[in-house]
């Protein structure tokens, strides 16, 4: 029978990596409320943060996102028998940073294109996920890869790279702060549509670290992913609108009249109540 303790022993790579989550917290929480998930809890995630707007001495928050950290040259990977149902499920952004402590240095990575993998036909087998710090492809962003139950997901350069000195940088710390708003904004919505099975996506090939719309050109990318399904969901959520555009437009007004017509075409089942708020069958 053999018993051990610590002994006041900790292991090194553990501390390090805690100080890397610190790092980033601490510059990240410029930008909004940040909070470090307790390692117990650790699921894939490290940090969960929280857009906030000034406003004198406080702020508005508004978007949430999640954010995981690596230090050195450690790997961003995920893994195992539930990845695919844990990836799916999640509803918020991700961020992936890589942080410096030695200068004090965070880069803050997109992963928009997490959507774009869902969505492929071979994602059910995925088992590994590798996300790659470059575009993958020349002048713009690669989608993701499926290959033996592996993904890869190209991130592409960092659209935040920034110390915890330069944080003094009024001017600097505004554009990042608009920057990391489009962002979030964009990939948010990208998480909405994809929930209420309307996959269409939003994201970006091309961008300058650092520099917000205002400031920089970026190319774009939106595809439709389209199927019988799509159209069923599609079509709830048309008349689930309609409804709240018939009941502010009243049912005699022509856009209310038009939303009536495609409803009876695609011989959607409509509640009651919408039937009376479009006077359809009226």
């Amino acid at each position: 029978m053999s018993t051990s303790s610590s002994g006041g022993y900790i292991a090194n790579n553990l501390r390090q990596g805690y100080r890397a989550e610190y790092l980033a917290k601490y510059i990240i929480s410029e930008f909004g409320p940040c909070e470090r998930i307790n390692p117990e809890n650790d699921y894939g995630l490290d940090l969960i943060a929280t857009i906030m707007k000034r406003s004198g001495s406080g702020g508005w928050v508004s978007l949430m996102y999640g954010i995981q950290v690596k230090s050195g040259d450690a790997p961003f990977h995920y893994s195992g028998d539930g990845l695919v149902d844990w990836i799916r499920a999640y509803n918020i952004p991700i961020l992936m940073c890589r942080a410096n402590r030695a200068m004090g240095r965070i880069k803050l990575y997109s992963t928009w294109t997490l959507n774009h993998l869902i969505l492929d036909a071979g994602f059910e087998k995925v088992q590994e996920i590798d996300f790659i710090e470059e575009y993958g492809e020349k002048g713009g962003l690669r989608m993701p890869e499926i290959r033996d139950k592996v993904a890869t997901v190209w991130l592409g350069p960092p659209i935040i790279d920034v110390s915890g000195s330069e944080l003094s940088q009024t001017q600097l710390v505004g554009e990042m702060g608009e920057l990391l708003t489009e962002w979030i904004g964009f990939d948010a919505r990208n998480y909405f549509r994809r929930k209420s099975d309307i996959p269409i996506l939003f994201g970006y090939l091309s961008w300058d670290t650092n520099k917000s719309l205002k400031s920089s050109r970026r190319g774009y990318y939106q595809p439709h992913f389209f199927g019988e399904l799509h159209t069923k969901s599609a079509m709830t959520l048309i008349q689930e609108c309609a409804t709240l555009i018939a009941l502010n437009q009243g049912k005699d007004s022509q856009i209310t009249k038009d939303l009536a017509q495609i409803i009876k075409l695609y011989g959607v089942d409509v509640p009651q109540f919408t039937k009376d708020a479009m006077g359809i069958g009226a």
